[in-house]
């Protein structure tokens, strides 16, 4: 065995002989088992992470466009929605208007309407009339004049609770009778003030084209036909804004 001088360097020490073939077999031994890659193989690795970090890339680009394009169309959904809604509540009131139910014709119409200073009985089962929900409405019913100074001059009674265009005559709020005439193919109907008897005027009632239910007497919801219908013949009417 060789020794040389370690005073220079305490800590270095060279082996020879017996210890440095042991050395040497023992890197060889563990260079069996751990193999470097050549670089052949480190390319195609690289490429590889390359690849895998791009495609990470993409789909994180995709998930952030998905989100916002998600994000658009429910804000262009909502904006469409709110929209739509604030046409609806800007529309005519004649497109809430419906028809009024028994009960709120019974408590509404009189059984006896007052006429002038006659209190006239009224045939609550003829009644008819229209709605917005909310306490307001505009409704009819047949009166009975028989024995009655109104007797061939008044046929029905109208309460309007709202402005309403009847044909060409608007009516203020208010209680009103009227009557008819028939005049060839279409009748004359007369409106008056139903608690002095004034006039109000005169509105046709044409014939109703079609062969829909007759009624004695109805009051049609706007939405669904604006009409009062007096048996085959009818009147177009109007609640303006």
């Amino acid at each position: 065995m060789v020794h040389r001088s370690t005073a220079s360097h305490p800590r270095r020490t060279i082996f020879s002989g017996r210890n440095s073939e042991r050395t040497h077999h023992r890197c060889k031994a563990i260079a069996s088992y751990v193999k470097c890659p050549t670089p052949n193989e480190v390319a195609p690795a690289r490429r590889l992470g390359a690849l895998h970090q791009r495609c990470t890339f993409n789909k994180t680009a995709l998930s952030t466009r998905r989100r916002t394009y998600l994000l658009r169309t429910t804000l262009t959904m909502i904006a469409i929605l709110v929209f739509g809604c604030s046409l609806t509540l800007a529309q005519s009131p004649a497109t809430e208007w419906r028809a009024a139910t028994d009960a709120e014709l019974k408590a509404l119409l009189p059984a006896r309407a007052t006429v002038g200073k006659e209190h006239i009985e009224t045939e609550m089962r003829a009644a008819s009339g229209v709605t917005n929900g909310h306490g307001r409405f505009l409704a009819g019913v047949v009166l009975i004049t028989a024995g009655y100074s109104a007797d061939g001059k008044y046929s029905h009674y109208l309460i309007t609770q709202v402005p309403v265009q009847i044909g060409a005559l608007t009516l203020p709020a208010g209680d009103y009778v009227f009557g008819w005439q028939r005049n060839e193919d279409q009748l004359d109907v007369h409106f008056y003030e139903a608690a002095t008897g004034t006039s109000r005027g005169s509105v046709p009632a044409t014939r109703i084209v079609g062969s829909g239910r007759v009624e004695s007497f109805k009051i049609w919801p706007p939405r669904v036909k604006p009409l009062i219908q007096i048996g085959r013949f009818g009147m177009p009417y109007r609640i303006p804004k």
